[in-house]
C-alpha cells in the first residue's frame, strides 16, 4: 500500500501506528464523504420521503461505482 500511496512503509507506520490506525483513518473519511454527500438531500425540505430515498440511494450507488471503478481512490 505504501509504494502504491508513494512513499514508504517506514514512514506509513510512524504515521499511523499500525494497520488498524491506518483502517480507521480511512474509514472515517470515506464515512465523513458519504455523509456529507447524504447531508444536503436529507435535509432538503423542499423533497418528499419517497425523493429523499431516491436521492439517498443514487449517492450510495454513485459512491460505490467510484470506488469500483477506481479503487485506489478509496
Amino acid at each position: 500500500m505504501a509504494k502504491e500511496a508513494g512513499t514508504n512503509v517506514a514512514l506509513v507506520n510512524y504515521y499511523f501506528r499500525s494497520k488498524q490506525n491506518l483502517f480507521n483513518v480511512v474509514m472515517l473519511e470515506k464515512v465523513q464523504q458519504i455523509l456529507g454527500a447524504l447531508a444536503p438531500i436529507l435535509k432538503d425540505e423542499t423533497t418528499t420521503l419517497q425523493q429523499k430515498i431516491d436521492g439517498v440511494i443514487n449517492c450510495y450507488i454513485d459512491f460505490l461505482a467510484k470506488i469500483l471503478i477506481c479503487p485506489h481512490s478509496f
